[in-house]
């Protein structure tokens, strides 16, 4: 266990898109504080949880993969309501699932804006929503959301993403206050630009 003072052991968490890159790399540090985790990523991708499943259960913990695809919003509780069936809870949720269409502002399609719209905000309103239930209701719970450093700043070519990134910020916040008095946390982490398949 790399991580001193941080230990997860006998909690479940889980990560959103994390087939690969950064939601790879987080399902695998909570494993290493001590963390069951339920690896998920939508369903042309779950021969890439399945990877990330196995690098979890190297680090001694339990582990499952799961297909779930956060633009099927009435899927997502069915998912969640899986992963506690399981695993016989849901403590962390890590809401990591997300998209970047780079263009300038006078490019972007309409099709563009809701995409990243839709998986970016809504798909983590909705993962948040159906695991804050569970977490509300057992009175304890962690939520972390993928923000960005374009959460509070602006880039050139990234209209619908610095739109989508601003609303998890304002959503982060709602819920927090919301949910803080039944013992449920939700914060947002901002990372900056990350060598991933995403970002390629």
């Amino acid at each position: 266990m790399p991580y001193e003072g941080l230990n997860l052991k006998g909690q479940t968490a889980l990560v959103t898109g994390s087939g690969r890159g950064i939601g790879a790399a987080l399902a695998v540090g909570l494993a290493q504080a001590g963390a069951n985790v339920a690896v998920s990523d939508r369903p042309d991708r779950l021969d890439l949880a399945k990877e990330t499943k196995s690098k979890v259960e190297a680090e001694g913990v339990k582990s499952r993969a799961y297909s779930l695809d956060v633009l099927d919003i009435s899927g997502i509780p069915k998912a969640i309501d899986q992963v506690v069936q399981d695993f016989g809870g849901l403590d962390i949720l890590v809401n990591n699932a997300g998209i970047r269409i780079p263009k300038p502002a006078l490019e972007v399609t309409e099709e563009d804006w809701d995409a990243t719209i839709d998986i970016n905000l809504k798909g983590v309103f909705f993962c948040a929503q159906a695991a804050g239930r569970h977490m509300v209701e057992q009175g304890y719970g962690r939520i972390i959301n993928l923000g960005s450093q374009l959460s509070v700043t602006a880039s050139r070519g990234r209209s619908s993403y610095c739109a989508s990134k601003f609303g998890v910020a304002g959503i982060t916040k709602v819920m927090a206050v919301e949910w803080a008095p039944h013992g449920v946390t939700v914060n947002a982490i901002g990372p900056g630009p990350t060598s991933t398949p995403g970002m390629l």
